[in-house]
């Protein structure tokens, strides 16, 4: 009996020695993987990756829970009610909308494509792509925070505010970030708005009230930075403008 015991001592730390260990993985309290991200619990994580949910209608990222996106993920719709990730690499294709709603965050790290952005909270873009083919519109009090990324955009509304990150860096490195129009390059920008930061636009347009002039900064961006167009997958020929702001730009990207 003795013997036996010891062989089963002996068996059982073989294999925890074999047992592959993962250090680097951290799961969330209430982790959660699945197709209906309105079942993360409250408090949650939920994580979503290379799935076709279409014809499952409007996805609901509910309060009090995050939801990450990798790989290749399609939906129909998502309402954006705390926060979701759109991880480095990913691509979220939409066949109808986002919406992100008041008090929300959408951080967009890879490629997001839709007809219709709706933004009344904040966006985070950072080295990320977001293709609009209808319409985007930045809300009141909404804020698109972006650094070396471009969005490329049908009609663009902005009664919100849009920052670019500017400092020593950016400017010694010449970062841009880049709001293309295509399609019907409708661009309407309110009364009262805020552009501020190395940002520039193809389209000098603006159907809207905010009496902000644009500049021709062509010349300067190609020189200083002639991959420009390729970088950011822009049409050949592209012009850029620089709208002239009096604001204080911010220094660091904020922390989301």
């Amino acid at each position: 009996m003795k013997k036996y015991f010891l062989l089963v001592i002996a068996a059982i730390v073989f294999l925890s020695s074999c047992r592959k260990e993962e250090p680097n993985v951290i799961y969330p309290i209430n982790y959660y993987s699945g197709s209906d991200i309105s079942q993360i619990p409250d408090g949650g994580t939920g994580y979503i990756s290379n799935v076709d949910m279409s014809g499952q209608g409007n996805m609901v990222n509910v309060g009090n829970t995050t939801v990450i996106i990798s790989g290749n993920v399609k939906m129909d719709a998502l309402t954006v009610n705390s926060k979701v990730v759109v991880t480095e690499g990913a691509v979220l294709t939409l066949n109808n909308q986002i919406q992100v709603s008041g008090g929300a965050e959408l951080i967009v790290l890879g490629k997001v494509v839709t007809p219709v952005l709706t933004q009344n909270s904040s966006l985070y873009l950072d080295g990320g792509e977001i293709t609009v083919t209808n319409k985007y519109t930045i809300s009141g009090g909404a804020t698109l925070y972006i650094q070396n990324s471009v969005v490329h955009v049908d009609q663009m509304v902005v009664i919100g505010g849009i920052q670019a990150i500017q400092n020593s860096y950016t400017e010694s490195t010449n970062v841009y970030s880049v709001i293309e129009s295509i399609g019907t390059k409708y661009l309407n920008r309110a009364g009262g708005t805020v552009v501020c930061g190395p940002v520039l636009f193809t389209n000098n347009n603006d159907q809207g009230a905010s009496g902000a002039s644009q500049t021709d900064v062509t010349s300067s961006v190609l020189s200083s930075k002639p991959n420009i167009r390729t970088l950011y997958n822009l049409s050949a020929g592209s012009v850029f403008y620089k709208y002239s702001d009096v604001c204080t730009p911010l220094m660091v990207f904020p922390e989301y």
